[in-house]
């Protein structure tokens, strides 16, 4: 086995702990209803349904978890939809703020970088783009139908 092959099973490993992890809250009610019911208006199935971008990457300086954090960036950006600028400011300002990132992290820019480091992310997967002080959104993350179908990604 090669160290890239293995790296990739790790990896899927970890994917498939955390999508796990995610799906035991949703059924025990530990995701906060005001998540599931954003998820449900943007007309989702629901959060564990996510798509994989949502589990990847750890972010510390957060109040909530990474995943939530991700989540509502993607729900943010499917709000502006393909081939439609956002301002990175706004997207910014929102992300970086004190409903997600404690005090500290704000005051030293840590949560600044860390949207910056996630947008740059975002742009190497190929679902944004960054022009100027814009946000392109060139194609959304794949939500899946349910949580049997998105497990057997990962085979």
């Amino acid at each position: 086995m090669t160290e890239q092959s293995e790296e990739i099973l790790i990896n899927k490993k970890i994917l498939f702990k955390q999508a796990n992890a995610l799906q035991k809250d949703l059924l025990l009610k530990r995701v906060p209803t005001e998540i599931c019911r954003l998820v449900y208006k943007h007309r989702h199935i629901n959060v564990a349904c996510g798509p994989w971008i949502i589990h990847q990457g750890t972010q510390a300086g957060l109040k909530t978890t990474n995943w939530h954090w991700r989540l509502m960036i993607i729900l943010e950006l499917e709000e502006f939809d393909q081939d439609n600028l956002c301002p990175v400011s706004y997207l910014s300002k929102k992300f970086t703020s004190d409903k997600y990132f404690y005090e500290r992290s704000i005051e030293s820019q840590f949560a600044k970088h860390a949207f910056l480091k996630l947008l740059q992310e975002l742009v190497e997967k190929g679902i944004i783009d960054l022009k100027l002080s814009y946000v392109l959104v060139k194609k959304l993350p794949i939500w899946f139908e349910n949580y049997q179908q998105k497990l057997f990604f990962l085979r």
